[in-house]
């Protein structure tokens, strides 16, 4: 189910950038009148439509791969406390099951934690691709004539990209044995 997951994601990521690529290629023929025209013949705004959409695929592909890998977690951190209940329940009492069990616990609190950093990584690059995503989509639109504006606004996205990235980078494990599932909440040009 996992390695579908993500076939399709790639899948759907390619077929999206394919399309932007389409849409503005023929938008630089009806231009142009040029056939074989590429990223060259293109403007900022009709690169940033296509960075845009290679941008939008690498999140979800990103997001769909921090899910799978936080699910994976959190069923081996579950099997651990399996064990755990089972050897409290077979003996519990016994100077070596309390050591199994101790053992055990320490397991899975490695376990949790590395969880959460591959969870961290996960959300900072999950930040930094939303971020990418919305700077892109500022210079992509065609609502936003004036360059300064757009790279004001752009700016602005990016400072709070980095503000939301540091933000990730400063969290710290406090512990526990549940891993969270990732999200990607980095400003879009929707929320603007």
């Amino acid at each position: 189910q996992g390695a579908f997951a993500i076939a399709e994601s790639f899948t759907r990521a390619a077929e999206n950038i394919s399309q932007a690529f389409d849409d503005v290629s023929t938008r630089v023929f009806n231009a142009t009148g040029q056939i074989n025209s590429g990223w060259s013949d293109m403007n900022l705004e009709e690169k940033a439509t296509v960075a845009n959409a290679a941008f939008q695929a690498a999140g979800a592909v990103v997001n769909q791969l921090g899910t799978m890998m936080a699910a994976a977690s959190e069923a081996r951190v579950q099997g651990v406390a399996r064990e755990i209940d089972a050897e409290k329940k077979r003996d519990g009492q016994s100077a070596q099951s309390l050591a199994r069990i101790a053992s055990l616990e320490k397991k899975k609190e490695a376990m949790a934690r590395k969880a959460f950093e591959q969870n961290k990584k996960m959300q900072m690059a999950q930040a930094a691709i939303n971020t990418a995503t919305a700077v892109t989509g500022i210079l992509a639109s065609e609502s936003i004539k004036s360059f300064p504006v757009a790279v004001a606004l752009a700016a602005a996205i990016g400072a709070m990209g980095a503000a939301q990235l540091a933000m990730i980078a400063s969290t710290s494990y406090q512990g526990g044995g549940s891993v969270s599932t990732p999200s990607g909440g980095a400003p879009s040009a929707a929320s603007m």
